[in-house]
């Protein structure tokens, strides 16, 4: 099954114009790249979309896997972002949002250490409320982390189809022709550094 469980979670990531439906697994800590899974559902078309949460069956077939979704899970707008950090020997997630007044107490830290910004998960019943570590995204006072805090607060859609990412890159190719040689004026950017393209 190259290191994929039998019962395991799966986030869609393309659903084609046919309506089938691919996902990779949520977590992926074997050697190699994350393998994507076919999702085979009742009917016809996928009822899933991009982004996604699913508890699934998997199987070997053929050469790929395939993947009977079971459960349909918390959307993104269900999750937490927050900043893990440690009282005596218990761990906490400090929400960045306002209106997620309480911190929880986190039953799962995967991969997270204190002062990571995360994505978690809530879990359990009102008032027993805690918190499970569904993804790690690093220094909350990076760049980027300021982006993700934007995107998460206002649930701006950021994960996209291959055929989406591969019609950006052939757009981003294209010959604009001559450009303007601003240098001369004074300009204050407030991007990040970017990494040169190898």
């Amino acid at each position: 099954m190259g290191g994929v469980p039998k019962v395991t979670v799966l986030r869609v990531v393309d659903v084609d114009d046919g309506g089938n439906a691919w996902a990779v697994p949520e977590r992926w800590e074997a050697d190699g790249p994350e393998p994507r899974v076919r999702l085979q559902e009742k009917g016809r078309r996928s009822a899933l979309a991009v982004g996604d949460r699913i508890l699934a069956r998997t199987e070997t077939k053929g050469n790929g896997i395939i993947a009977h979704p079971m459960k349909k899970l918390l959307k993104g707008s269900e999750l937490v972002l927050g900043v893990v950090h440690k009282e005596g020997e218990n761990l906490w997630l400090r929400p960045v949002e306002k209106k997620e007044r309480r911190e929880l107490p986190i039953s799962d830290v995967g991969n997270a250490e204190v002062g990571d910004l995360v994505l978690a998960e809530k879990t359990g019943r009102p008032p027993r409320l805690s918190a499970r570590v569904s993804e790690v995204l690093g220094d909350p006072f990076a760049p980027r982390s300021f982006s993700l805090i934007a995107i998460h607060k206002h649930g701006i859609p950021h994960e996209f189809t291959d055929r989406v990412l591969e019609e950006a890159e052939r757009v981003s190719t294209l010959d604009l022709g001559p450009r303007e040689d601003l240098t001369h004026i004074p300009i204050v950017a407030i991007d990040p550094r970017r990494r040169p393209r190898p």
